[in-house]
């Protein structure tokens, strides 16, 4: 608010050169400031001493003094000069502007369907928004509609299947989109804006810029990723993010943003943590601009090419978050937008960025309990009771061997943390409390302690704890270079199986297990047991082998590694032992419906039928009872008018 000092009212020894060059620093407008680094260099330059060693340029030399001695030194004050310039004014040099002032406002309903609409993408004009309408992982459709009103239209109604992750192209004529057949291999596809035939097009066409100077390649032969660009001098292999999701394109083409981790949160809203990460094209260089102990994604650009906005549960609920990026990252702490956005899943602005659509996303997830019989008897959802209560999500769950007893992870409490109750208590124990998201509990044969994953360490862990409140982790594992999830208890307790993935070396993907000798004993180094990937494992009663999910199919294998039984051709596979050591697997069926199967290993039996409901998560058996989780979403679409200035 004041005109700032001049330097030499407190350092007389300053020259008049110097103290213009950082009075320039100092100026009011950003444009009146030096605009680069590049651009302060020389007069720098010019005020350092020769190589010769002689007097600085455009200064004098300063005669000594008596009295205390006060050393001086014209070139070293220009060193510190150029360090306190860096340091106080770098963030404003190099990023030109001050903090962004950003708030929505005028936020209407667009959609009040009950069913789920998300993964909305507003016009570059910012006049329609495409979206989808319909359940995760089932027959999802799509749809346009004008934000000032009117009936939406559906677009590619002829193509069966399950549309996915829809976007305009970049003159606002066609909608992209991605479509999951019931039969054949998903495709991407281009469809007019007034609706009509659908042709297909490349993936490249889909990942590329919208100036087409760059794109996403993909070599499904060698499992690679790579972006290229003419303005790159080698292509940059992003396959060391095997869950790379959620792309974006800054509006000048320089810039690609990405989700790392948790690709199922664009289709379903699993809530696991993520990254954003954005990779120049003007050097090459991959920063990461969140970290990864929170979700972060749906990550898009404002017509700056600086700023990114993105949805986070950082803070506790979800929300929107506005970042500067710079070269080498966030350029200071991300911070949520001014106004009320609730439960956001994923967000669109429009090319001038004066309009945000957002899709309010709710996925409230419980556990009930029905009789189970081997036999193969087939049930009904009406055949369950619940067993737990609120609004909450519980991702993944585990029950006591005599089954009276739950365990869970939960965002009740703000963030995903793991709780315990007894069947059908409305007042759990919680038993973590730490702010890093704690997921998939798996309980000790004889109920006294708890493994579990965690982000606490910076990294997913491998944890155990005691299953009575107050009891202090123990970390098992640490992978510095991959994530290790989803333990399971050997039946004698002595042994814990999970899986690594998203590792830097492909040697180290699949199912491990740590050991020790006896309850109660130190744990071991933690040791592979198949060299392929393989996820979710759950040891058999006998604990003699370990059933896993290898892509499209079920594979039994023993602690050796050895596969002793197979079954191909799945669609999103998942199984467990029942308590005689059968298996039932869960797979989508034709129309996407998740379908749950028990096949009894060895006996040449085709499998029976158990289950059929769009709403199973997640499963576990004790004695006589199956338990499952089943998944309810809400969501509608909403706009608002989006605010930014300097």
């Amino acid at each position: 608010t004041e005109q700032v000092e001049p330097v030499s009212k407190y350092r007389d020894h300053v020259s008049a050169e110097l103290e213009a060059l950082i009075m320039r620093c100092l100026e009011k407008k950003p444009a009146d400031r030096w605009q680069s680094a590049d651009e302060m260099l020389p007069h720098l330059e010019s005020m350092g001493t020769s190589s010769g060693g002689l007097t600085p340029a455009a200064t004098m030399p300063v005669a000594a003094v008596s009295g205390p001695k006060k050393f001086f030194n014209p070139t070293l004050f220009v060193g510190v000069a150029v360090l306190a310039v860096l340091g106080v004014f770098g963030s404003r040099m190099f990023t030109g502007n001050p903090p962004l002032n950003i708030t929505i406002s005028n936020q209407v309903p667009l959609t009040t369907n009950p069913e789920l609409e998300y993964q909305p993408d507003i016009s570059p004009a910012g006049e329609d928004v495409v979206y989808l309408s319909g359940y995760p992982g089932g027959s999802r459709n799509l749809f346009v509609r004008n934000i000032a009103g009117g009936i939406p239209s559906e677009l590619g109604a002829d193509l069966t299947g399950d549309k996915f992750i829809p976007k305009w192209s970049p003159d606002g004529q066609t909608v992209r989109f991605l479509n999951f057949p019931p039969d054949g291999d998903a495709a991407f596809h281009e469809v007019s804006r007034a609706g009509g035939p659908v042709r297909t097009i490349t993936r490249e066409a889909y990942f590329a810029s919208d100036d087409g100077m760059a794109t996403i390649v993909f070599d499904s032969l060698a499992n690679t990723v790579f972006l290229q660009s003419s303005l790159l001098d080698a292509p940059i292999d992003l396959s060391r993010w095997p869950e790379l999701h959620s792309t974006a394109w800054s509006a000048d083409g320089m810039r690609l943003a990405f989700v790392d981790w948790n690709r199922r949160w664009e289709g379903m809203g699993n809530i696991a943590p993520s990254a954003i990460w954005v990779v120049d094209l003007e050097g090459g260089d991959t920063v990461q601009v969140t970290t990864a102990e929170h979700l972060n994604v749906s990550p898009v650009w404002l017509p700056d090419s600086r700023h990114l906005l993105f949805i986070s549960d950082r803070d506790g609920s979800r929300g929107v978050y506005v970042v500067e990026v710079g070269r080498s990252g966030a350029v200071g702490e991300p911070r949520p937008l001014a106004g009320t956005v609730q439960q956001p899943h994923s967000i669109s602005i429009s090319a001038d960025g004066k309009k945000l659509v957002y899709s309010r996303f709710n996925r409230r997830i419980n556990i009930w309990s029905a009789q189970f019989s081997e036999s193969g008897d087939s049930l009904s959802f009406a055949d369950f009771t619940q067993e737990t209560f609120g609004d909450q999500t519980i991702e993944a769950f585990d029950v006591s061997s005599d089954g009276d007893w739950l365990l869970f992870d939960s965002d009740r409490s703000g963030n995903q943390d793991i709780f315990k109750s007894g069947r059908a208590d409305e007042n759990p124990i919680q038993l973590t409390t730490d702010p890093a998201d704690d997921f998939a509990p798996s309980w000790s044969p004889d109920g006294r302690e708890v493994a579990f994953y965690s982000l606490r360490s910076g990294n997913r862990e491998i944890w155990v704890m005691p299953s009575a409140p107050g009891g202090t982790p123990e970390q098992l594992t640490d992978n510095l270079s991959s994530d290790a999830v989803n333990p399971h208890w050997s039946p004698d307790g002595l042994a814990i199986a999970y899986w690594v993935g998203h590792s830097t070396s492909t040697a180290e993907i699949g199912v491990w297990v740590v050991r020790r000798d006896s309850v109660g004993s130190n744990w071991g180094e933690p040791e592979a047991v198949t060299d392929f990937p393989c996820v979710f494992p759950d040891f058999s009663p006998s604990g003699d082998a370990i059933v896993c999910v290898d892509a499209d199919r079920l594979v039994v294998v023993d602690l050796e590694g050895n596969v002793v039984w197979e079954l191909k051709e799945l669609v999103f596979p998942l199984a467990h032992y029942s308590p005689d050591g059968n298996l039932v697997f869960g797979n989508l069926s034709a129309d996407g419906v998740r379908e749950l199967w028990l096949t009894r290993l060895n006996r040449g039996a085709a499998p029976s039928f158990l289950l059929r409901h769009e709403e199973i998560l997640w499963y576990r058996f004790s004695r006589d009872r199956i338990f499952v989780n089943f998944q309810k979403f809400e969501g509608n679409l909403y706009v608002m008018d989006l605010d930014w200035e300097q």
